[in-house]
C-alpha cells in the first residue's frame, strides 16, 4: 500500500489517520482495505512536507481561500484478503446533518492510482460521494491491489467525526468504519456546518 496522508500540523495532526474496513458480502467475496485521511488548514500550514503536498495539489484560487482541506485515499486490499471491486465512498456526519461543501475534487496521486468518475454533494447535502466505474470519465473499478486518487473537499467549517460508507460491484450494503473521540475544542463549531474525517468501524 502506498504511504499515508502527509503529516499534518492542524491541531498536531490528531485529524489525520487511518481506518480499515472489512465486508463479507452475503453473496459471497470479501471487501477489505483501509481509507486514509487528513485534515490541513491551509492558512496555517508549518511542516515542511504538509506545505510541499498542499502546493502540489495544484488548487485554484478560490480553493486556496477556504481554510480547510479535507482529504481521503481508498485503498482496496489488505494482507490479500481482498477479491471485491469497489465502486463507491461517501463519507457524512454521524448526525445526518448537512455539511458546508465549498469544493469537491480529486488529484492524482504519485502512484498511480484510480480516478474516480464522479465526486458530488448528494441531493440531501448530507453525504459527499466518489464514484468509480466503467465510464471513460475515470479509469474504471477500484480492483484489488489499487487505490485511489487523492479524494479533496474544501470547506471553511472544522472537523467533526463522521463515518464513511464503501460499496463494492453490485453491493447495495454499506459499511461503516472504529469510532474516534470528538475533541471538545471541535464540537463548539457545531453540527451543522460539520465536515467528516474520522470514521467508525463494524464489521457486518
Amino acid at each position: 500500500m502506498a504511504p499515508m496522508m502527509p503529516d499534518s500540523s492542524y491541531q498536531d495532526g490528531k485529524w489525520r489517520g487511518l481506518k480499515f474496513f472489512n465486508e463479507q458480502a452475503d453473496t459471497g467475496g470479501t471487501l477489505f482495505g483501509r481509507v486514509d485521511f487528513g485534515v490541513y488548514d491551509t492558512q496555517n500550514l508549518q511542516l515542511q512536507d504538509e506545505i510541499d503536498w498542499v502546493d502540489s495539489l495544484n488548487l485554484s484560487q478560490q480553493q486556496q481561500e477556504k481554510q480547510f482541506l479535507y482529504a481521503y485515499q481508498v485503498f482496496n486490499d489488505y494482507e490479500e484478503q481482498s477479491d471485491r471491486e469497489i465502486t463507491h465512498f461517501e463519507v457524512f456526519a454521524e448526525s445526518g446533518a448537512q455539511l458546508n461543501v465549498a469544493s469537491i475534487d480529486t488529484k492524482e496521486d504519485e502512484n498511480t492510482g484510480v480516478q474516480p468518475a464522479d465526486g458530488y454533494l448528494d441531493s440531501s447535502g448530507e453525504k459527499v460521494i466518489w464514484t468509480w466505474d466503467y465510464s471513460p470519465l475515470g479509469n474504471g473499478l477500484l480492483y484489488k491491489d489499487e487505490h485511489s486518487w487523492h479524494l479533496i473537499i474544501l470547506s471553511d467549517s472544522a472537523p467533526v467525526v463522521g463515518d464513511f460508507n464503501v460499496k463494492a460491484l453490485e453491493d447495495t450494503g454499506e459499511f461503516p468504519a472504529a469510532d474516534v473521540p470528538e475533541p471538545a475544542t471541535i464540537a463548539l463549531f457545531g453540527i451543522a456546518q460539520a465536515l467528516v474525517i474520522a470514521t467508525r468501524r463494524r464489521k457486518r
